[in-house]
């Protein structure tokens, strides 16, 4: 069996564990002999092309970027790609070399890093350190449960869930969520729990994979994971975090000024929501943390931004050209009733965080009746 990684035979001695296919197939390690590596197949199965290798426990030294994750990030700059996700990143060092090589590629994607290395998660400061490095976070949980061992990753998903609400990043709960909806058009009962879990926790999106990649029920998987993640967010809410615990976050006094008339106003109320004129998603990131339960609609002249504000739990993006900066109620409550955005809310705030997001000078929030503006428009 060939392999495009030559350095392995370099990091592997008699005795480790190498982990195929997310570990459905396991050979240790007997012999090392030049460029060949002999094993005993102790967990056997089919393998296919392009499937991933580990060492149990990790400590492989490859680099996050391959020559052709590279020649890729050309490929998603030529096609407008909203996100751009990097596989096996160490440390925020790795995530800060791909955002300058997509910079220089002409893109303005964001970067999803995918967590799968058991260094990342082995403490908090380096979940920090990856997490601020970037705009999205995956937990990725095939290869890191293959290099942390099944047992621990529960609490690693739990506490980088944790970790990315309280530090205002997004996160994406991944891999096997409904792994048996490949061959079957309905979920087990675990893997209910398992998204109901995962919403529970805050995660900002669940996904799938093979489920509708290559499953034989890809339109069925869809409908059935949103409608568990749609039944947990109706039977328990997710905890919203709390911003008079970070103060080193929100050390500006706007921040603590909106904050407080937002949080105010909302004491989880889902008849109350919120609209956020936003230039780069700053604030709507912010504001998604503390209210994870409520509706957000975030009002934007960039489509690309819009695309990009999709990941956000509860946040809705509308394409809005602004008249001004100052853009009165009535235009914005039209805009959101044209969309339909409207229904089932008696009130609506409306928010425009500048110092936040460094685009101006000045915060505002206002609550605003909707049954009052409607039927004035009507």
């Amino acid at each position: 069996m060939g392999l495009d990684y030559p350095q392995l035979v370099q990091e592997v001695t008699p005795g480790n564990i190498l982990l195929l296919d997310d570990g459905n197939i396991q050979l240790k390690v007997r012999a090392v002999n030049n460029n060949n590596i002999e094993t005993v197949v102790t967990v056997g199965g089919k393998l296919s092309n392009r499937k991933g290798i580990n060492l149990l426990g990790g400590g492989l030294s490859a680099p996050a970027l391959t020559d052709k994750d590279k020649q890729d990030i050309h490929t998603a700059a030529a096609i407008q790609a909203d996100y751009i996700a990097v596989s096996f990143p160490r440390n925020g060092a790795d995530i800060e070399y791909a955002r300058r090589l997509i910079v220089a590629a002409g893109s303005q994607a964001k970067i999803v890093a995918k967590v799968e290395r058991a260094e990342v998660v082995s403490c908090q400061a380096n979940m920090d350190d990856i997490i601020q490095a970037s705009d999205v976070i995956m937990v990725a949980r095939g290869d890191l449960a293959v290099e942390i061992g099944d047992a621990c990753l529960p609490g690693a998903q739990k506490q980088l869930i944790a970790r990315c609400r309280a530090l205002g990043c997004p996160v994406i709960t991944a891999t096997q969520m409904m792994e048996s909806m490949i061959e079957n058009p309905m979920p087990t009962r675990a893997e209910v729990m398992d998204i109901a879990n995962a919403v529970g926790d805050g995660t900002d999106a669940v996904m799938l994979s093979a489920e509708t990649a290559a499953g034989k029920y890809p339109e069925e998987a869809v409908r059935a994971m949103a409608r568990v993640a749609e039944g947990a967010e109706r039977s328990f809410a997710a905890n919203a975090e709390n911003p008079w615990q970070s103060p080193s976050y929100y050390s500006q006094t706007g921040r603590w000024i909106a904050l407080a008339a937002t949080t105010a106003a909302f004491h989880n109320d889902k008849h109350l929501s919120v609209a956020a004129l936003t230039d780069n998603g700053q604030s709507v990131t912010l504001l998604s943390r503390f209210m994870p339960n409520n509706n957000i609609y975030a009002l934007t002249d960039n489509p690309a931004l819009a695309g990009q504000l999709t990941v956000l739990r509860g946040v809705t993006p509308v394409t809005y050209q602004r008249q001004n900066n100052n853009d009165g109620d009535e235009n914005i409550m039209q805009k959101l009733q044209t969309e339909g955005l409207l229904t089932d809310i008696h009130s609506l705030l409306i928010t425009r965080l500048s110092t936040f997001e460094k685009t101006g000078e000045s915060d505002c929030c206002h609550l605003v009746p909707v049954k009052q503006v409607t039927t004035a428009l009507t």
